[in-house]
């Protein structure tokens, strides 16, 4: 996997700033946001985004072209012609609870590897596949461990139309997370896709 990063970090590879997260847990509003400390912040964003960085991890595993062509995900071609599934989770529990989008996990032939890095440090671990749901594109994984860096989800109705919203994670190009930012467009109710596959590199 070091030699695997390595090459990512060279590719020339163009991509788009898509990042590979399941909407509902990756939206930060921007409005109710808790501040670090008691100092007045006029700009919230990046406090809420600062507040996340720590809970979010990267998710990979071997594949094959024909799982990717089928699946439509985000993938990572070596050198050596390995197909690789790569995207971005959540951790959501201290005790590892890590969620991420079906779609990313669903073509994983091998082992799941999810990197955390926190507290400037990376580590590897091999997840466990506790359940997931391919309509609506989320899958929940489980890391060893205790302590983590978590996020609190919301719930889904306290999300509007028009809000402001961002979105962090990792294109399956870069070994560094992305950060970007839109408002809510629609809302989406019954499956996610409608029984289609999702959209190249549209992770969530």
């Amino acid at each position: 996997l070091r030699k695997l990063t390595e090459e990512v970090a060279m590719m020339n590879h163009s991509f788009k700033v898509l990042i590979a997260l399941l909407a509902s847990f990756s939206l930060l509003p921007l409005d109710g946001c808790k501040y670090l400390d008691d100092r007045q912040v006029t700009n919230k964003f990046p406090v809420v985004v600062n507040k996340i960085l720590p809970s979010l991890v990267r998710v990979i595993g071997e594949t094959t072209p024909e799982k990717i062509q089928a699946q439509m995900s985000e993938c990572i071609v070596t050198s050596e012609k390995k197909v690789f599934s790569a995207g971005s989770g959540f951790i959501i529990s201290e005790d590892g609870k890590i969620a991420t989008a079906n779609h990313i996990v669903a073509v994983i032939t091998g082992d799941i590897i999810v990197i955390t890095y926190f507290g400037g440090e990376k580590v590897e671990h091999i997840a466990k596949l506790l359940s997931s749901d391919r309509d609506a594109d989320v899958a929940i994984l489980q890391i060893e461990g205790d302590r983590f860096p978590c996020v609190k989800l919301l719930d889904p109705s306290a999300v509007k139309i028009g809000e402001e919203v961002g979105f962090v994670g990792f294109p399956a190009t870069l070994p560094y997370p992305v950060v970007s930012k839109t408002i809510v467009s629609a809302e989406v109710y019954g499956p996610l896709y409608e029984g289609l596959s999702p959209r190249t590199g549209k992770a969530g």
